[in-house]
């Protein structure tokens, strides 16, 4: 008797697993891309920086949030969330290999209080045998409540280092955020 039951286990397990993957499939939210908001932030990581401390630069950029809104006439009360989508961290002239970075971490910051921030993009660790682009992971946070002045986001690029950069690299961060609405 105790080996019957023994040969349905695989079964009751391999039903339970396909119970719980359809449960969450059905109970998540479905949201609608409304439109897509690109950002870029152009820098330059000068030669010969200590490994031991993170390069930081804090930016403000423009974020033609509000544009999009009234060009697609779209109502503000419309769009549920504006989250990360995808990005792009490149080397701008020279063809440098970027495993000299160890981790990118890319933060939206409150202007009215810039200790609150909320990140949107990271690659940890970065390959090795990286080239001279990086694909960025986004981040799931909802960054709606940062846009400020209708068409302006403020940027902190937080980079730690392998080895120090080979010289100074002039960098360009391509970001397209998604606004969403929920269906």
């Amino acid at each position: 008797m105790r080996l019957d039951s023994m040969k349905n286990l695989p079964t009751f397990t391999h039903f339970k697993l396909l119970f719980l993957t359809a449960l969450v499939f059905t109970s998540c939210s479905r949201a609608e891309t409304l439109f897509k908001v690109p950002a870029t932030i152009n820098m330059t990581i000068p030669a010969g920086i200590n490994i031991f401390d993170i390069f930081g630069l804090r930016t403000q950029e423009t974020f033609l949030y509000e544009a999009s809104l009234s060009s697609r006439g779209i109502d503000p009360g419309a769009v549920d969330r504006v989250t990360a989508c995808s990005g792009f961290f490149r080397s701008f002239f020279n063809a440098v290999e970027l495993e000299f970075i160890s981790v990118i971490e890319i933060s939206v910051v409150d202007p009215q209080d810039t200790t609150r921030t909320r990140e949107v993009f990271f690659v940890d660790p970065v390959p090795l045998g990286s080239r001279n682009e990086l694909q960025l992971n986004p981040s799931l946070p909802e960054i709606q409540d940062f846009i400020y002045e209708g068409d302006k986001l403020m940027f902190l690029v937080e980079l730690t280092f392998r080895s120090i950069p080979p010289s100074n690299l002039d960098i360009r961060i391509d970001m397209e955020f998604s606004a969403l609405a929920e269906e």
